[in-house]
């Protein structure tokens, strides 16, 4: 059986690369680094380099190095209130497709029971 998930709102240090292949040490082992890809710092210091069309679709800037620590939190606050304006969407989109499979399997069910399927 699979199970689902998503990723908890973890604020990480990245920076996007240009230059020439190189070998990057990871936890899991030596991956290649080339032009364009994001290398990322992880929860516990590890770097780890995320290919660009994966880090767009998975991570939001918060901030830079330049931006105070009160800069970074209020953009990070307002960039959480946009993901949950943007959930509460997604979770009313999945609750009207519910029903409308409940509504489905009750017209099948029904269908079957007057020996019509």
């Amino acid at each position: 059986m699979t199970d689902y998930y998503m990723k908890n709102p973890i604020v990480i240090e990245a920076y996007q690369y240009f230059g020439d292949p190189f070998m990057l040490q990871t936890l899991e082992g030596e991956y290649m680094v080339t032009e364009g890809y994001w290398i990322a710092t992880g929860v516990n210091g590890e770097k780890y380099p995320i290919r660009d069309d994966i880090f767009k679709k998975t991570y939001h800037r918060v901030g830079n190095a330049n931006m105070s620590d009160t800069e970074k939190t209020e953009e990070y606050i307002n960039i959480l209130e946009e993901n949950n304006v943007n959930m509460w969407k997604e979770i009313e989109r999945l609750k009207f497709r519910l029903a409308e499979m409940e509504k489905d399997n009750l017209v099948k069910m029904v269908r079957k029971n007057m020996g019509l399927d």
